[in-house]
């Protein structure tokens, strides 16, 4: 009996973790897309440099666009969002139902303080989605609505950024703390998602 998994490292596209069973063993195990329950649809390492980045759930929701590496991430290489966005084609396992329920959850350092910049939105329409930072306030936004703003993050500074549907109302979590709110659901998208600047050049 599995009790929980912990990530321990990576190197390139190979994850280590080691699994804890249940009379306190361990187990070191190397594909990465066996950690994960199948209601994880994506998960990326940006292990690759000056490659689109790759799923490592069973998924292959891989990206189409290379971004540019981030060296010395907090776990080894990071994305750095420039004004080119990275674009994730539309699956099956990516398509958003109305009011469905999501989770997404990454980790952030901005460079500097800008207005609007786009982390992931996606959009079909009238019918959108963005996640900013809006001089370092996280925003979640859906069609012309926005989550309040409240302190922005540091500049240079790893903070983790979690957003959570559930239906009836999107939450921004900050480093576990509840950021913002807004009342609303997803809309049903099977357009493409972008990591950084958006498809129809919001910025």
């Amino acid at each position: 009996e599995l009790h929980r998994f912990v990530h321990v490292g990576e190197a390139d596209r190979f994850t280590v973790v080691a699994v804890m069973t249940g009379d306190g063993g361990e187990s070191i195990v190397g594909e990465a897309r066996y950690a994960f329950d199948p209601d994880t649809v994506l998960v990326y390492h940006f292990a690759g440099r000056g490659e689109a980045p790759a799923d490592t759930t069973a998924n292959g929701n891989n990206a189409e666009t290379a971004g540019t590496t981030a060296e010395g991430s907090l776990v080894g290489n990071g994305l750095r969002l420039l004004a080119t966005p990275i674009t994730i084609p539309n699956t099956p396992t990516l398509e958003w139902k109305s009011g469905q329920s999501l989770t997404i959850s990454t980790w952030i350092k901005p460079a500097a303080l800008q207005d609007n910049a786009v982390i992931l939105s996606r959009a079909d329409g009238s019918a959108s989605f963005r996640l900013l930072l809006n001089q370092g306030m996280p925003i979640v936004q859906l069609g012309t609505a926005r989550s309040q703003p409240a302190a922005p993050v540091a500049t240079g500074t790893w903070s983790h950024l979690a957003v959570v549907a559930d239906g009836k109302t999107l939450k921004i979590f900050l480093n576990g703390d509840l950021y913002a709110t807004l009342d609303g659901a997803l809309p049903a998208l099977t357009t493409p998602l972008f990591l950084g600047a958006s498809e129809n050049g919001f910025t």
